[in-house]
């Protein structure tokens, strides 16, 4: 997720001047690379990923979407390489028997119960994706008030620390519908983004 002060510096420059930036950050990547100093490329690496977190924010991309992209790729070259050497399939699941024993389990951010299986995605990016922004709104607002409802009786600390998830999920969604209306107010009118 995004940080407060990311999303400060993308608000404040606006898509345009950010899709730029973020070219030019990719292009001194690039560079750093071909020069193969460590230092250098750490640096621009970060500067990328910030880069892409505020392009990501800005334009309303949804993080679960491009983690199933992220495991199609990652499947289809895993999949090329077993093709080409059918020897590494063992190896291949091996790796994944070790993922499954070594991932601890944050029982609010990240629960393992809630993983779908070689999918390396949550249930939650599967019911974002089927009930879109307004009904996972009021999904979130839902389940928030579960656990603030029951806190006193059940969970205590750990279920406000649910019901805050939720709430940002929610908030979160609200501020991608603000900048994707702003943008295409922007568009319908012909205003610079960047300007007052």
């Amino acid at each position: 997720m995004i940080s407060k002060e990311l999303k400060f510096i993308a608000d404040h420059y606006g898509l345009e001047n950010q899709l730029g930036k973020c070219i030019e950050e990719l292009n001194e990547l690039v560079e750093a690379l071909s020069h193969e100093n460590i230092d250098h490329v750490q640096e621009e690496i970060a500067d990328v990923e910030n880069m892409i977190e505020q392009v990501k924010y800005l334009l309303g991309l949804h993080e679960y979407r491009i983690r199933c992209i992220r495991l199609s790729k990652t499947f289809r070259q895993l999949t090329r390489m077993v093709n080409h050497d059918p020897g590494l399939a063992v190896e291949i699941e091996a790796l994944q028997g070790a993922k499954n024993k070594d991932s601890d389990n944050d029982s609010v951010n990240e629960p393992k119960h809630y993983r779908l299986d070689g999918l390396g995605i949550e249930s939650i990016d599967v019911i974002k994706a089927v009930l879109r922004e307004d009904g996972f709104k009021a999904f979130c607002r839902g389940n928030a008030l579960k656990y603030l409802i029951r806190a006193d009786h059940k969970g205590g600390v750990e279920d406000l620390e649910k019901a805050r998830v939720y709430l940002n999920w929610e908030i979160g969604m609200e501020d991608r519908i603000a900048i994707v209306t702003d943008i295409k107010q922007t568009e319908w009118d012909g205003r610079n983004p960047n300007e007052g």
